[in-house]
């Protein structure tokens, strides 16, 4: 656990873990579950520095949004009710985007998907996270662990 923390606070410059600790505080405040998601976990990952911050939330995500505006300052950049998401331009030259917990089922490949929101975050995506509800600390989905792949079929000696 302590290897993901120091990898986490080691790439982040001091705006991003200034805006890590401000968006903890307001969710700790609000009694919601925060995710550190996508490209930020990606980078960490990766070992390269960390560009911009993506939240997720399993709550209303556009009303958090505005109060961590109202708290830090910055504006919003932009909006998206039918995917519920928003992204924020914060101080220090920091982009984040601040989601809500959904899955999207696409009928076909190009069309419109369909979303649904609030799920559990254990429900949804299978990307890994980490959850910064007091300290980030690292969390896998369950279903990433247990569910198996179409093309992991196991085959038998001789096949």
């Amino acid at each position: 656990m302590s290897d993901y923390m120091f990898m986490l606070e080691s790439h982040l410059n001091g705006d991003h873990n200034r805006v890590v600790n401000a968006v903890t505080s307001l969710a700790n405040e609000a009694n919601v579950n925060l995710y550190l998601a996508g490209g930020a976990v990606r980078d960490m990952l990766g070992g390269f520095a960390i560009r911009d911050l993506d939240f997720t939330l399993e709550t209303a995500a556009p009303k958090f949004a505005h109060k961590v505006v109202q708290q830090l300052g910055g504006e919003i950049r932009h909006e998206d009710p039918y995917h519920r998401f928003t992204e924020l331009w914060l101080p220090g030259n920091v982009t984040s985007q601040i989601a809500i917990a959904r899955e999207e089922q696409y009928s076909k490949p190009g069309g419109k998907p369909r979303v649904t929101a609030p799920v559990p975050i254990w429900g949804g995506s299978q990307a890994p996270r980490f959850h910064c509800r007091r300290h980030c600390s690292w969390t896998e989905s369950r279903i990433a662990r247990t569910t198996p792949r179409p093309q992991q079929r196991h085959r038998r000696p001789g096949e």
